[in-house]
């Protein structure tokens, strides 16, 4: 306490806020409180409403919400009794001024309430005027979430949420959503599905925020638009799109939709209690057709065009809702790669043939697009390496017949721009899936294995090791070069490698099974797990094999080629680096001196690999054949 509170006993407005200003700095809490409810102050203010209102707005802007609670609290109940006492549509116009000025402030939330009871007063009579409170609040919200993803130690996104929560609470509570198209309902309806689409989407959800997210939840419900509702409507989207529809709704913001729902899905699926979807969800759906719910939703998102719509939207009625930056649109193909990755747990496993629609197909293209995407630095993204495990995942979820499909449809030579470091791990897994269907055959036997595919729901079996499916697959990997590209060797080397080890593991296993076979000839090794799958490798079409003619052969034959061109050049630049004297020169020789050094050490080790499998090819077929 100072030794003197300033009194308030003057009629000029000046001195009044004078000393009113003096009460603050002093952070005298009671002596402002008594000074603002003084008859000289209130006179004033009866006449002077809008510069009571700046003058308290602008010290919301400037005080420390961590400070200064108690002074913040005192000026917001100050704003609130305002349109109580004073002509609404006058508070409604100056209280909408200073929350242009004040939306980037975190202390904008101090405005909410009084809004909300300017809103409500007006009965909604002069929605001209509310649709600018919204857009500011919308607009506060975008920014503060961008500040909570990049300086998450100064947000205060989640007190803000709060307030915004509670505004549209109010709002809405004698609000009355009609049964057809409503140019009010539209709006509303668009901007609390906004709540989801970027706030509740950055904040990552914990016990802490509980009840923020199930309070958001109840609000989106009072909407005409059931977030169930929601989910029916986004499906429509994703089926037709939203071409031709000219209407001024929320239909007409697809990304808003679609980010919203993969909010509220999130926030459904992974952490809500059934108390706090009581009445706001239904509950008969089981969980294994959770991913059928959500799939339009993780269809849309994942593809990242959700933007672009709005992007190239400019709209008056939904002016504040722009597209998201980068740093948003990364958040949104994460989570839905976290809500993908989750609700596979609910999925009925294995996945079989028939979980694979096309639909469901989706998926596989989608996360190959995120894991193919160019990549700057050593470091692979987060993004990256997650849609790479969640592929790797969806293969091992599902029946060998499901996944020798799969094979079929991800390892297609003809694919145009086919990408090779992702063909060469479709062919890794197809290796390792070919180990893992060889491995349980050798110990329970085929039969059985083929009868754990229709326990699973498979009407016809499709076994790897297979003639039928193996021919297949032979056809698919060993094909060089590949018909869709026109890179070197050496730019292909990452499948080209992974299609010799996938020969030369099932040459070594036939090769293996052969000396068991030979040493023990009463342990009567099946011939569906033992050569039948050399005999599918080598494709034997009269003295030659397709293995032969359209693998091994034309990739030796470009091999030696290139290892000679690299080795020409390498000796050149030795040379040269011996006659020349310039430093400069010297520089820029050694680097593309290590550059090729580099290239002619993959080449070879490509060779060796290659002069490994032609090895064990020969001493094969002379067992096999000869």
């Amino acid at each position: 306490m100072t030794d003197q509170i300033p009194v308030v006993n003057s009629s000029d407005l000046d001195a009044i806020f004078d000393s009113l200003d003096t009460l603050i700095r002093n952070k005298e809490t009671d002596g402002l409180r008594d000074a603002l409810s003084g008859e000289d102050v209130q006179s004033q203010m009866n006449e002077n409403v809008a510069e009571f209102t700046h003058w308290a707005c602008g010290w919301i802007g400037k005080l420390s919400s961590n400070l200064d609670e108690e002074i913040l609290s005192i000026l917001h109940v100050l704003l609130q009794s305002m349109p109580l006492h004073f002509d609404v549509g006058e508070c409604l116009l100056i209280l909408t001024g200073q929350l242009t000025q004040l939306h980037t402030n975190t202390n904008v939330r101090y405005l909410l309430k009084p809004l909300a009871n300017c809103v409500t007063l007006t009965d909604y009579t002069k929605f001209a005027r509310i649709r600018p409170v919204i857009n500011e609040i919308t607009a506060s919200l975008m920014h503060q979430s961008r500040v909570h993803l990049e300086q998450p130690k100064l947000s205060e996104l989640p007190k803000t949420l709060e307030a915004v929560i509670d505004f549209y609470s109010d709002v809405l509570v004698n609000y009355r959503f009609k049964d057809g198209h409503d140019e009010g309902d539209a709006f509303f309806t668009a901007n609390l599905l906004f709540l989801f689409a970027e706030p509740l989407l950055v904040l990552d959800y914990t016990s802490e925020f509980e009840l923020l997210f199930s309070h958001s939840l109840r609000l989106i419900n009072q909407s005409k638009n059931t977030p169930y509702a929601l989910l029916a409507k986004a499906a429509r989207l994703s089926e037709h799109g939203n071409e031709g529809n000219l209407d001024a709704t929320a239909e007409n913001y697809p990304c808003l939709i679609f980010t919203s729902l993969l909010g509220i899905l999130s926030y459904v699926m992974l952490h809500a209690t059934p108390k706090d979807l009581h009445n706001c969800w239904p509950l008969v759906f089981s969980k294994a057709h959770y991913i059928n719910l959500v799939h339009p939703i993780l269809n849309y998102t994942l593809t990242v065009r959700s933007y672009h719509n709005l992007q190239n939207t400019e709209h008056e009625k939904i002016n504040a809702l722009k597209s998201p930056p980068e740093v948003i649109q990364k958040k949104t193909v994460s989570r839905s790669l976290e809500l993908l990755q989750a609700i596979l747990h609910f999925c009925l496993n294995p996945l079989n043939s028939t979980w694979w629609s096309e639909d469901h197909m989706d998926y596989i293209w989608l996360l190959k697009k995120l894991a193919i995407q160019p990549v700057s630095g050593e470091t692979l993204p987060e993004v990256v390496t997650d849609s790479i495990s969640m592929v790797d995942r969806l293969f091992s979820m599902s029946t060998y017949s499901a996944r020798y499909r799969l094979f079929c449809r991800t390892l297609d030579p003809r694919q145009p721009g086919e990408h090779h470091g992702w063909r060469g791990h479709m062919i890794t897994l197809c290796k390792d899936y070919l180990h893992q269907a060889w491995l349980e055959c050798l110990n329970a036997g085929s039969t059985a294995v083929a009868s754990q595919e229709c326990e699973a729901g498979e009407e016809t079996p499709y076994l790897p090791f297979e003639q039928r499916c193996l021919c297949q697959l032979a056809e698919l990997i060993f094909v060089y070069p590949l018909p869709s590209s026109t890179d070197a060797l050496i730019d292909q080397s990452s499948w080209v490698l992974a299609a010799l080890n996938m020969a030369l593991y099932i040459l070594l296993r036939c090769n293996t099974i052969c000396m068991i076979r030979d040493l023990s000839p009463t342990l009567g090794v099946a011939s569906d797990v033992g050569i039948v799958p050399y005999r599918a490798l080598l494709r034997q079409t009269n003295s030659s094999s397709r293995f032969d003619d359209f693998f091994l052969k034309p990739l030796e034959k470009d091999l030696n080629c290139q290892i000679t061109e690299i080795q020409t050049r390498v000796h050149a630049l030795e040379m040269s680096l011996k006659s020349t004297a310039n430093p400069t020169e010297k520089n820029r020789l050694n680097t593309e001196l290590n550059v090729q050094q580099s290239t002619l050490l993959r080449l070879r080790l490509l060779k060796v690999t290659l002069e490994r499998v032609q090895k064990v090819h020969q001493d094969l077929y002379s067992k096999v054949f000869l």
